[in-house]
């Protein structure tokens, strides 16, 4: 129940009749790790200075959700929701198309599935 409770939400804050308008941070991402390797896709949507991001695994095997607030260029975010692993990251906007985040903790849910504290990502706006 709670799982249907927390898509219902994610599916109607990320749905095509959210208003016209977008802040910075709305719209298509992409996440790169700091060898180049592209990681995932992410969805981000910003509301009043909280900043939800969806993010999909590029193999499509894994989706998590994260939340936290956003103060026009910085936001401390927290999982949402994970199957693997509850992470907390800073990201910060460089630019109106880009970022970068870190992370900076982390705890496995199942097995070993962290990535390591001080991972270092980069996000580019695709739209």
């Amino acid at each position: 129940m709670k799982k249907l409770v927390i898509i219902s939400v994610l599916f109607v804050l990320l749905s095509v009749v959210t208003p016209v308008y977008a802040g910075s941070i709305d719209g298509l991402w992409t996440i790169t790790l700091a060898d180049g390797t592209l990681h995932s896709f992410a969805m981000a949507r910003e509301n009043s200075g909280t900043l939800l991001i969806v993010i999909l695994e590029t193999d499509q095997s894994i989706w998590d959700a994260y939340w936290g607030s956003f103060d026009g260029t910085t936001s401390h975010m927290t999982t949402l929701f994970s199957l693997y692993a509850q992470v907390e990251l800073t990201f910060e906007l460089t630019s109106s198309t880009s970022g970068s985040g870190t992370i900076t903790n982390c705890m496995s849910i199942v097995g070993d599935s962290c990535p390591s504290i001080g991972t270092v990502f980069s996000m580019q706006k695709l739209f």
